[in-house]
């Protein structure tokens, strides 16, 4: 990422990043921990300081879903919200995340950290910046 020129050019894993960065609104979810680019400008998505308080924190199940529950509502350019802002992710859906990200069971008493949610986001969307929403929902959809 260091070396983009931010040319827009077609086919470049890094025009994506590059347009997060200036969005009005989150277009992705951004499967890394920090991101530099050439010009000096960097991003680190907002999930690794509210869910882990910074890239070597680590938490417990029921943390992560304490803390993803609690997430504001920001309107992106994805998807419709087919629930109302105010309304939180069910406890299901965070720990069924909990537990893909960790590679745990429900039984499991376990922790996550935020590399370990980086490298299962890459894996699991099979991109290495960032998934659009569409992919995010398909790779963890039943």
């Amino acid at each position: 990422m260091i070396n983009c020129c931010h040319g827009g050019c077609d086919n470049c894993d890094f025009s994506q990043s590059f347009d997060e960065m200036k969005a009005g609104r989150p277009k992705w979810v951004p499967n890394y921990l920090f991101l530099e680019h050439i010009d000096g400008r960097s991003h680190t998505p907002a999930w690794v300081d509210t869910i882990f308080n910074g890239a070597t924190g680590s938490v417990t199940e029921a943390d992560f879903v304490e803390r993803v529950r609690g997430l504001e509502y920001k309107a992106c350019l994805g998807p419709m919200k087919s629930v109302q802002a105010d309304d939180p992710p069910s406890e299901e859906a965070c720990r069924a995340l909990f537990q893909a990200m960790s590679g745990s069971s429900a039984d499991e008493s376990s922790e996550l950290t935020a590399e370990q949610m980086a490298t299962a986001l890459r894996t699991s969307t099979g991109e290495e910046f960032g998934a659009m929403w569409r992919d995010f929902k398909t790779a963890f959809s039943s």
